[in-house]
């Protein structure tokens, strides 16, 4: 049986790019990790949006494009979190948006990595007046209506309303999937892994949401280009992609 430590050095995966994981980048923009993870939680519960705090992301670290261990995504996410899923009215979850850029230029870590949708914030306006209604594009709604409710995927950290997301509290917001009865974070990332391996026994009733989340990743997987050079992985290729824009910029 292999000890803890070389358990840790085991591959899970392969990154056809360099990951950006540092705190001065995952704390003030957009980067194609969080942007990753952010998808994997929108997709494993089929939400309309997900939201992440930055500062659930601990690696800070360049992780290079080449084989991804355990080790590195252990360092990433070292304080274990489940997920939970609330539905809310388009004006609270604006609520959740201002507060995630709220303390911006400060490299704080309820700064959001998002999926779903795109915004645009003006960090010259006062805190929580940042984000007009206009300048929120949600990606299969035409636009973000304040009466209308939407479902949301967030780490159940922020969930309880640490960071300062206390709305998540308000009586108009109902939580569909609670904290102890959701997955791990951790692990939503590992399962996205571990189906990347080209000797994954694929499951026929899987497949569709497989593909779809090796699409978000900017990946083929009938491409022979995007096996990885040992012959064992479908290579990811996570990008940023203007999610969030800061107005002046």
């Amino acid at each position: 049986m292999k000890s803890f430590k070389e358990q840790l050095e085991v591959d899970i995966g392969w990154t056809a790019v360099d990951l950006e994981a540092r705190d001065d980048y995952t704390r003030s923009q957009e980067t194609n990790v969080t942007n990753l993870v952010a998808d994997l939680m929108r997709t494993e519960y089929g939400t309309d949006f997900a939201i992440i705090n930055s500062g659930s992301f601990r690696l800070n670290q360049l992780v290079p494009a080449g084989p991804i261990n355990l080790k590195v995504l252990q360092g990433m996410f070292p304080f274990p979190d489940t997920m939970c899923v609330l539905r809310m009215p388009g004006s609270v979850f604006k609520e959740v948006l201002e507060e995630a850029i709220s303390l911006v230029p400060a490299l704080d870590g309820r700064f959001p990595a998002i999926s779903g949708l795109k915004f645009s914030y003006d960090p010259s306006k006062p805190k929580y007046d940042r984000i007009a209604p206009t300048d929120i594009d949600p990606a299969e709604h035409e636009i973000l209506r304040m009466n209308e409710m939407y479902s949301v995927a967030v780490p159940s950290y922020i969930g309880k309303g640490g960071d300062g997301f206390s709305m998540f509290a308000k009586p108009e917001v109902e939580t569909v999937v609670d904290p102890e009865n959701s997955m791990w974070l951790i692990d939503v990332v590992k399962q996205f892994f571990k189906r990347t391996s080209k000797d994954y026994e694929v499951n026929p009733r899987r497949e569709l949401a497989r593909q779809k989340r090796l699409r978000l990743c900017n990946t083929d997987s009938e491409e022979p280009e995007n096996v990885s050079s040992d012959g064992k992985w479908i290579m990811i290729h996570p990008a940023v992609d203007g999610r969030i824009h800061k107005i002046g910029e």
